[in-house]
């Protein structure tokens, strides 16, 4: 598809990009810009990561992705750091390698500094909240930098829905920083089939990273609450679980 095609050739430039150790500061730009961009809603674009080309996917499909391989590439271009990915632990022992390395040096301080915030700051949630169609785009794809989003997409009588559903409440209050949210999946994907409940989708910086159908992953019909946390943690949609091995082993 025009989709798969166009994204994997941007996935594999950014790589390209991202291991290169000799592009550390570069200026270069890709351009590909048409004179006249194609504008979407932020609403067409949810909708069209689900393969449903409505408003101006339908017409203008080609020439969107297009743009948006132009505007990745130059945010990375733009913004690349070699030492960015590095962990404290990695700049620590680069420091002790040459502890006169004024970059390497600054990088451990603001990372560090970053994580002592981030383990005492930001947003706290605790439970599960429901959300219409109307509010999809805020919560979820608007939710904030660095947020974790878990939504579980359902129908009223589905059992296996109200099932998991039940798993998600007695997790959320354990994990604050990560938002839980349901919503009708017909809602939240018109058509959506009832085969493919429960549905999962887990969002980070207002990216959908994960996409779980039916129960299969969380241990089949009979999983247990421990079976969706250690899932969960795995993808890292939540943070501190005490699990250190998959409850069905």
């Amino acid at each position: 598809s025009i989709n798969a095609e166009y994204m994997g050739t941007a996935y594999r430039l950014l790589s390209l990009i991202c291991t290169n150790p000799e592009i550390s500061r570069p200026t270069a730009k890709f351009s590909m810009a048409f004179q006249r961009p194609v504008e979407t809603s932020e609403w067409e674009d949810v909708q069209y990561k689900f393969g449903n080309k409505v408003g101006k996917y339908a017409s203008h499909e080609k020439e969107i992705l297009t743009q948006k391989i132009e505007q990745i590439m130059d945010e990375v271009v733009a913004n690349y750091d070699p030492l960015a990915k590095r962990t404290t632990a990695e700049l620590a022992e680069m420091l002790e390698d040459d502890d006169e390395d004024e970059k390497v040096l600054k990088a451990f301080r603001e990372k560090r500094l970053a994580e002592l915030k981030q383990a005492s700051t930001g947003p706290r949630y605790g439970r599960v909240a429901h959300i219409g169609r109307s509010d999809y785009v805020a919560e979820v794809t608007n939710a904030g930098k660095e947020i974790c989003v878990v939504v579980l997409l359902f129908q009223d009588g589905h059992s296996a829905c109200q099932k998991l559903a039940q798993a998600l409440q007695d997790i959320a209050p354990r994990f604050l920083k990560t938002k839980f949210l349901t919503i009708k999946s017909t809602e939240a994907i018109p058509d959506f089939p009832d085969r493919n409940l429960p549905c999962v989708l887990v969002y980070r910086d207002g990216k959908m990273l994960q996409q779980i159908t039916g129960l299969n992953r969380w241990g089949g019909p009979g999983f247990k609450v421990e079976d969706v946390e250690w899932e969960l943690s795995k993808m890292r949609a939540i943070e501190g679980s005490e699990l250190t091995e998959s409850p069905r082993e």
